[in-house]
């Protein structure tokens, strides 16, 4: 039997995604600091992302944690 899927993230973007590509995972905000120092886009997206993840993981032992975070970024700014 697969693994349950949780979603790290209160996004409703992200989980018709998932649930347009045929998964239904159950949705867990994570609630973290979502403070950043001085990084690059993708730096921060992923310190993010791996942030959420790990704070829900830690509530599911048997389960496959998405961790998901995005930003947008113009002009390098």
């Amino acid at each position: 039997m697969a693994p349950k899927l949780i979603l790290a993230s209160g996004s409703t973007a992200r989980l018709r995604v998932l649930r347009d590509a045929g998964f239904d995972p159950d949705v867990a905000v994570s609630g973290v600091d979502e403070t950043v120092g001085h990084m690059t886009t993708a730096e921060a997206v992923l310190l993010l992302a791996e942030r959420k993840a790990k704070a829900v993981a830690g509530q599911y032992s048997d389960a496959l944690v998405l961790g998901c975070d995005s930003m947008l970024e113009l002009d390098g700014t």
